[in-house]
């Protein structure tokens, strides 16, 4: 009776599209049937509902913007590098990458190598304050360790008005999920919708995944799942990843790379792409696992961690494509910042004032221990391993890179992270492990 209260509280927030693909596999599982039979109608009905365009109404487009004025293009400082400035999500750092898996350690020697030998500095030891995305990179973009404001999808940055101040102007390819133009004064803005589920019907997948991803969209059936395994009912681990955002991902990283191919001295070229952000569904090369082993928070910490780190290889790869377009673009003459939000969130316990009594050291480092490189005039190559705050570390490099003349110098607050309700009236802060910090 429990199983079926449960069952009954949660179907009833669903579409019925829901109850019948959380009931088809528990029927197959108790039944011992063969899967088979519900897979090919299921696959049939949703390949033809994407043939026919049933589900399809309005939807947004899967990429939307404007190209920048002349006018504003002609404000651009000439005397300026040309500024590239990429926010990875749920990237870890060289230090916070997950420990327990045995390719860990290569994955971290072949960040430091990529970074270093590119001519950024590269902090092993950044972490976020924040570890959920609104928080995180407001704070950081305003170069603030307090609680921003509201933590809203769209904030007025003091990043963005510093750039402006000192003669730039400013392109944003960014996500739907956080809006960086609203409420600043950018020349261009592209938007890309990782939740669009239309990209599916574009993609080149084979005929019967498309149907997976897009009956597992339509029908909630990962959030069913998760939440009922948060209830303890004992179900096996499934993969039930219906998410779009691994097949958009690359069309924005291909907008802001042929942007980087025609750099301009002046302008600053901005994006907040997800990656290595789950499902991770990318080899190291950046080619796509079969839909059937893309990895969420739904799978077994030890597959989470070896696909992230696959992913991670794939971003490296195309932060390189970027290095190697704005450098042959401007023959050099260019700076450029690479950080994360947060860290990978790969954790037992997701540190949060719920479970402040319960997270473990290693949770925590997970969930703020963040990627920071940067690359400008008058800040050396290498790696160090100095404890910072990502907006801290923004605050030098504006103070660096942006008033030319001053050299790099780090102000970096006590490492402790904060927590908040989702208003910030309650906020509680908890310093990062000295195992971390001072080894």
């Amino acid at each position: 009776m429990p199983l079926l209260a449960v069952l009954i509280t949660f179907t009833m927030r669903f579409s019925l599209l829901s109850l019948v693909a959380l009931v088809v596999p528990l029927f197959v599982l108790v039944s011992r049937r063969s899967v088979l039979p519900f897979a090919g109608i299921g696959a049939l009905i949703a390949t033809g509902a994407v043939a026919t365009g049933i589900g399809r109404g309005n939807a947004p487009p899967l990429v939307h913007g404007a190209a920048a004025p002349a006018a504003a293009i002609s404000r651009a400082d000439p005397t300026l590098p040309a500024l590239v400035h990429i926010i990875l999500d749920e990237h870890a750092g060289a230090e916070s990458l997950p420990q327990s898996d045995p390719t860990s350690a290569a994955t971290a020697k072949s960040l430091r190598s990529f970074y270093v030998s590119r001519g950024f500095r590269l902090f092993g030891r950044a972490y976020s304050q924040y570890s959920f995305t609104q928080a995180s990179i407001g704070g950081i973009l305003s170069f603030d360790s307090q609680p921003p404001s509201g933590a809203s999808k769209s904030n007025h940055s003091r990043y963005f008005d510093e750039l402006r101040r000192r003669g730039y102007v400013i392109h944003v390819v960014q996500s739907s999920f956080l809006d960086f133009c609203r409420k600043n004064q950018v020349a261009s803005c592209i938007t890309y919708d990782p939740g669009n589920i239309q990209v599916v019907r574009h993609s080149s997948l084979p005929a019967v995944a498309r149907a997976r991803l897009i009956l597992l969209a339509y029908s909630r059936l990962g959030g069913v799942y998760r939440r009922l395994r948060e209830r303890n009912v004992p179900l096996p681990e499934m993969n039930l990843e219906g998410s779009p955002l691994p097949l958009i991902v690359p069309t924005a990283a291909r907008l802001f790379h042929d942007k980087l191919r025609r750099a301009q001295p002046g302008n600053a070229y901005f994006i907040h792409l997800l990656l290595p952000h789950n499902p991770a569904a990318r080899r190291p090369d950046c080619s796509l696992k079969p839909v059937g082993e893309w990895m969420n928070d739904l799978g077994s910490m030890d597959k989470r961690q070896a696909a992230y780190l696959d992913q991670v290889h794939c971003t490296l790869r195309v932060v390189g494509a970027n290095y190697a377009a704005v450098s042959a673009a401007t023959g050099g003459n260019f700076a450029m910042i690479v950080h994360g939000d947060h860290g990978s969130r790969l954790v037992d316990r997701l540190p949060d004032l719920s479970t402040m009594d319960s997270f473990n050291d290693r949770d925590l480092i997970s969930a703020f221990g963040t990627l920071f490189a940067v690359r400008a005039p008058g800040i050396p190559r290498g790696y160090d391993r100095t404890p910072c705050a990502a907006s801290a570390l923004l605050a030098a490099v504006a103070r660096t890179e942006l008033a030319r003349n001053r050299s790099f110098r780090l102000s970096c607050p006590p490492p402790s992270v904060r927590f908040g309700t989702s208003d910030w009236r309650v906020v509680r802060s908890r310093a990062l492990p000295r195992s971390w910090t001072d080894d």
